[in-house]
């Protein structure tokens, strides 16, 4: 359990209970010891998907 999200039967965060689940770009920046921004890097996260995808 991540934090003090709610876990249904299927073992994933309810949707009321994501606030204190870290975004993608704030996990990746943290893990990675990144130099970009949080912003920078959802910056790119958000073009890949907008321009990457398949």
């Amino acid at each position: 359990m991540l934090g003090s999200a709610v876990v249904n039967t299927c073992g994933l965060p309810s949707p009321e209970s994501t606030d204190d689940i870290p975004s993608y770009a704030v996990s990746t920046v943290a893990h990675a010891a990144l130099t970009e921004t949080v912003d920078e890097m959802q910056a790119m996260i958000d073009d890949d998907f907008d321009n990457r995808m398949y």
